[in-house]
């Protein structure tokens, strides 16, 4: 799982013991998942996307995470990109964490949340 950190620069935390709780949806949202999705056209490499509400381990606190499930593993570029259009809209206190998530992963996540973005066939 990466975030893009206050500094800008990206930063690597484990993925273990992430917790799907639901999706996160609203105007603004919307306007990120859009921008984001105009991105994603552009690599065929990335299947789906979804804005998902996470929790790590057994903490209460609720994240927001863009989990993408890619054909070809981490795409480092594509989350720098993101990582940019996210600063870019909002402040630098907000932060989105970036997960790249296996099949097993987002069969767990599609049951609490709609993909925004799906490949076409």
């Amino acid at each position: 799982m990466t975030n893009p950190g206050k500094n800008g620069k990206i930063e690597s935390f484990s993925s273990s013991g992430l917790h799907f709780v639901g999706e996160q949806d609203g105007p603004v949202e919307r306007e990120l998942k859009e921008k984001i999705s105009s991105r994603l056209r552009e690599r065929p490499n990335i299947a789906a996307a979804y804005l998902a509400l996470v929790r790590h381990g057994n903490t209460p606190h609720h994240d927001v995470a863009l989990c993408l499930r890619s054909t070809s593993g981490p795409d480092l570029d594509l989350l720098n990109e993101i990582a940019r259009l996210f600063r870019s809209m909002f402040s630098v206190e907000t932060s989105l964490d970036m997960v790249f998530i296996d099949a097993r992963d987002e069969g767990r996540l599609s049951k609490v949340c709609r993909p925004f973005y799906r490949a076409a066939p």
